[in-house]
């Protein structure tokens, strides 16, 4: 919801999907630096992963002020475990006979687009990355109390599509209420098979806090 040269955000929105910290800081009149700290996963620690990411965005803003076209271009790193039948980091039931341990980095490029008013703002990004998997090891058993198993995925790569769509609201000039719904699909070939039985879905409700007042637009 950055909208002018000099304003910093900061932004905690959790869901279904997770808990994420965000921050932003607008360089210039065309210019963000962005970060995000990200926790996903379900409940007792059977899906539990963590990523980092930071990035820049470049926008093109209308005369009027209400609209933007945006590029946003960072680098994301993360790991974490998954007990789960169908190695879905998210979405499958949890099974005690199958454990994912991971860790990756990967780059992505998304171009964005943000419709805005006084008080209300639509944004939508179509996130596009490749993901390096320095570790992926699948530990298992065929049987509940059977033999171990060991395969190790680490070294693949995987490329991936993200679409997220936010509608932010402006309680006060300090303070905006958003949703965040979005889909996730792997494309290609170059990764193990489980990667791509993940859940896609995220969904999350946020608070944002902004350093300074938002500059009121002008038709």
């Amino acid at each position: 919801m950055i909208r002018d040269r000099g304003q910093a955000e900061a932004r905690l929105s959790t869901g279904f999907s997770g808990t994420e910290l965000q921050a932003g800081y607008q360089v210039t009149d065309k210019l963000v630096v962005h970060t995000a700290l990200l926790t996903y996963g379900r409940a007792q620690g059977s899906h539990k992963l963590r990523s980092a990411d930071l990035g820049l965005g470049y926008y093109y803003n209308s005369p009027n002020g209400f609209w933007r076209l945006g590029m946003h271009g960072g680098l994301a790193t993360g790991g974490g475990r998954s007990g789960s039948s169908g190695a879905s980091f998210e979405g499958s039931e949890a099974t005690p006979a199958v454990d994912y341990r991971v860790r990756y980095t990967y780059a992505y490029v998304q171009p964005t687009i943000h419709l805005m008013e006084d008080r209300q703002t639509w944004s939508f990004g179509l996130r596009v990355g490749r993901a390096y998997y320095h570790r992926f090891t699948q530990v298992g058993a065929d049987t509940l109390g059977g033999p171990v198993n060991t395969v190790d995925y680490g070294g693949r790569q995987l490329s991936f599509l993200q679409a997220g769509f936010q509608y932010g609201y402006r309680l006060s000039p300090r303070v905006n209420l958003s949703t965040t719904f979005g889909a996730q699909a792997f494309i290609g070939n170059g990764g193990p098979v489980e990667v791509g039985m993940s859940s896609g879905l995220v969904g999350q409700v946020g608070v944002h806090f902004t350093l300074r007042e938002l500059p009121k637009l002008r038709r």
